[in-house]
């Protein structure tokens, strides 16, 4: 099969390991497309560069074609990026015709053109369904909530309607469709695919960083908290739950793991880190390196998942629960689907004090945790990134 990947407009797609996977609507894709390939698909990303890419590359058998982004603005950079990256498309598929265009996000120009030539459709849907709506209950910002009602809904809801296939990555979504969608998408062609996670790479490994081996022979209990550095991830709550940590004399450290892409958010706590005087017990990085992500969940003894507004199922919890880590996350019906109490806590959306008080359990409770970490392993074991892509590979098959 020929496979056009869309991972977003707004992000870019790293060129390798040694780069960022900077948001979480790319980082589905970037181990998925790279197992499609070696299972011997044409697949093919179409993303934004940055200075120094070229404009064709190769990663791991991916063909990687790059377009110069737009520096304008909200809706029109979203519009801008949608054609540049449209354009290339259309020419390497008038090179060869590709059998499949799978997206993250809604599209308009390659769901128009694929209706036209015959190429089928898929919208992987990563939450974007409520998350549009309910966070901007949280972003409160004019900037950010008119372009999603008058633009990134209507053309949400039409890509739905319009797509070959409509991939859930949870399954309380399936109960939500009619509701949230405003009508009936015909069940026959909804599936239902989580996000893999490679679990060959996403694994408990020894530690090789001199500032990670110095915070583990400082502090008898590290917590990581990694995602976008943004107030719906939650880091703010993570620091006002340390502070109290710390006030009751745990010799405890806060790693917090981010790209800095909402950058006052990330100013914010860095603010907060200092006013309550916390800098010794905070470890902020920055940008890290796809390839250093397994030694820093090895590095700590739990990960902080404390979400607020709607983050159904970040891929931060399937690659905790790969390198053996439990999980404090927040309570909602889409993280339990993979999480339980064998492996997980619990707390109330938005609650510090009790994430402070599952954190002040966690760390009376070192020998329990590792037997969580255990079972965490085992339960993700079956989203490994090579079933998941043999869903996808047989989904292909069937709408050819």
């Amino acid at each position: 099969m020929r496979i056009a990947f869309f991972p977003g407009s707004i992000y870019r797609y790293p060129a390798s390991f040694n780069e960022p996977v900077v948001s979480g609507s790319l980082v589905a894709p970037f181990y998925l497309v790279r197992t499609l390939a070696k299972m011997g698909h044409d697949v093919h990303v179409f993303t934004k560069s940055m200075d120094g890419d070229r404009e064709h590359s190769l990663l791991d058998g991916v063909k990687i074609h790059r377009f110069k982004p737009s520096k304008l603005r909200s809706l029109p950079r979203f519009f801008l990026n949608s054609h540049r990256g449209y354009r290339l498309f259309k020419k390497e598929n008038e090179r060869k015709r590709f059998d499949i265009i799978q997206t993250g996000e809604p599209l308009f120009f390659e769901l128009f053109y694929a209706k036209r030539n015959g190429i089928r459709f898929v919208f992987s849907e990563q939450g974007s369904m409520l998350q549009s709506s309910k966070n901007t209950e949280i972003r409160k910002g004019w900037v950010y909530n008119i372009p999603t009602l008058l633009y990134n809904q209507p053309l949400f809801r039409w890509t739905v309607r319009k797509s070959d296939r409509l991939v859930f990555v949870v399954k309380k979504f399936l109960g939500e469709s009619k509701e949230e969608l405003g009508f009936d998408y015909p069940k026959e062609r909804i599936e239902f695919i989580p996000n893999g996670i490679d679990i060959g790479f996403f694994k408990k490994v020894k530690l090789k960083n001199e500032k990670l081996t110095s915070l583990k022979k400082k502090f008898k209990f590290i917590a990581i908290h990694v995602g976008i550095i943004s107030l719906i991830k939650g880091q703010d709550l993570s620091i006002r739950a340390f502070e109290k940590i710390v006030r009751a004399g745990e010799s405890a450290c806060l790693v917090i793991v981010g790209s800095d892409r909402e950058k006052s958010y990330s100013e914010k706590i860095q603010r907060l880190v200092k006013e309550i005087g916390l800098e010794k017990n905070v470890k902020i990085f920055l940008n890290l390196p796809e390839k250093d992500l397994p030694e820093f969940y090895s590095a700590a003894n739990i990960s902080l998942v404390p979400s607020r507004g709607y983050d159904p199922m970040p891929n931060v919890i399937g690659e905790s629960m790969a390198c053996e880590l439990p999980v404090i996350s927040t309570d909602w019906n889409s993280r339990r689907e993979i999480l339980d109490n064998s492996c997980a806590f619990f707390i109330k959306e938005g609650d510090c004090e009790d994430l402070a008080t599952k954190i002040e359990g966690a760390i009376k409770s070192k020998i329990k945790l590792r037997k969580m970490g255990e079972m965490a392993r085992k339960k993700i074991l079956e989203k490994d990134s090579k079933a998941i892509a043999k869903l996808y590979s047989q989904l292909y098959q069937r709408i050819n």
